[in-house]
């Protein structure tokens, strides 16, 4: 090998490695942001649980805002099976699904009728969530209430597939996520998990059905 190609082959791994730095750098800095909000959110909805509040968003129907107007103040989800928890904020931006999982502006939230619809990246806070099955709890809470919803169905849908966003009958949940998971680079598609609200006493009758679901309660 002559002396010029053992200097370019010398740069090549010297800017390899700088490279491979600088990736793994960035990495860590999105990872530990994301760490640091979530625990910031998760320290602001005890702080508004011990001072015995109920978040502004959940109201009753004769103070509702517009559709357009409602936020997700600050809230959770959890999907014990999974062992999926993470918090949500509002907006689904780049920003927000860098940090947490995204409650799409405009759809209703927790309590409300309509069709909360949730997303996340599928290799973050919802990551695992391919392995999800018909019957499976998923638990939204807001602080002072919890809601519990069972999941109906999954599906696959091009990205323009807007109608999941849309509302039926009753509460319902919906969540969203690329597909497929181990997809290098944008996915194609999206992966869905359609679920229906139940009542306190409905879940107790499933759980004693499933012991799994308590494990993780």
């Amino acid at each position: 090998m002559t002396y010029r190609r053992q200097i370019a082959l010398r740069w090549t791994q010297y800017t390899l490695l700088i490279a491979g730095c600088c990736a793994l750098g960035y990495s860590v800095g999105v990872l530990a942001k994301a760490q640091i909000y979530q625990q910031r959110a998760r320290h602001e909805m005890q702080r508004i649980e011990s001072m015995g509040r109920k978040s502004t968003t959940v109201r009753s129907d004769a103070e509702q805002p517009s559709v357009e107007n409602r936020k997700f103040d600050v809230g959770s989800i959890e999907i014990p099976r999974l062992r999926i928890s993470s918090m949500i904020s509002e907006t689904t931006s780049h920003q927000v699904l860098e940090v947490a999982v995204g409650h799409v502006s405009g759809t209703a939230v927790p309590g409300q009728q309509g069709n909360v619809v949730l997303a996340a990246h599928r290799d973050t806070f919802f990551r695992g969530l391919g392995e999800i099955k018909p019957g499976d709890l998923i638990r939204l809470s807001v602080p002072g209430e919890q809601y519990e919803y069972r999941v109906k169905f999954t599906d696959i849908v091009k990205p323009n597939g807007t109608w999941v966003l849309n509302s039926g009958p009753g509460q319902t949940l919906t969540l969203i996520t690329c597909y497929p998971f181990h997809y290098v680079g944008a996915a194609p598609k999206r992966f869905i998990v359609r679920a229906d609200r139940v009542d306190a006493q409905a879940s107790q009758a499933h759980a004693a059905d499933f012991p799994e679901f308590e494990y993780w309660r």
